[in-house]
């Protein structure tokens, strides 16, 4: 039930800013990923990643896209991203088992006004659940993604 009620809101709050996109792509810590964004401007997005056959962090990301227009008007080609990721669906974990959160800037290269890459790089910081408490270490962090605009 609360799957069902948190897909409609995020399809009700994808139509009101008229912007769907899906994004294949790789990056460090996240590894191979899948993401669903919606919104224009600003974009809030539901992210998994896979890695060693199964899933790996699940997430969710907010974006905001500024400075330099390109050809293709919307989304501006430069951009910010704030995430938060965590091992929940990864078997062998406990439920918080790795927790990373990040910081990246990064340039969407438009292919089409329907496609393109985004790239974008920053700073992460990882905090793993010991047996006695969660360590915490910073690292560059960093992806590639090819992205399709619905």
């Amino acid at each position: 039930m609360v799957i069902l009620i948190c897909f409609l809101f995020v399809c009700h709050y994808g139509y009101s800013q008229n912007k769907i996109e899906i994004d294949l792509g790789a990056g460090l810590l996240e590894r191979l990923s899948l993401k669903v964004k919606f919104g224009n401007k600003t974009q809030f997005a539901l992210c998994q990643g896979y890695a060693h056959r199964a899933f790996w962090l699940t997430g969710i990301e907010g974006y905001y896209h500024f400075a330099s227009s390109s050809k293709h008007p919307d989304p501006e080609i430069f951009y910010t991203v704030t995430g938060l990721s965590s091992t929940i669906f990864t078997p062998g974990y406990s439920t918080y088992g790795k927790i990373v959160i990040y910081q990246r800037f990064g340039k969407t290269i438009n292919f089409s006004e329907k496609s393109g890459l985004n790239l974008d790089a920053g700073v992460g910081i990882l905090m793993e659940n010991d047996i006695d408490q969660y360590h915490s270490k910073a690292f560059p962090t960093f992806a590639i993604h090819f992205f399709v605009r619905v």
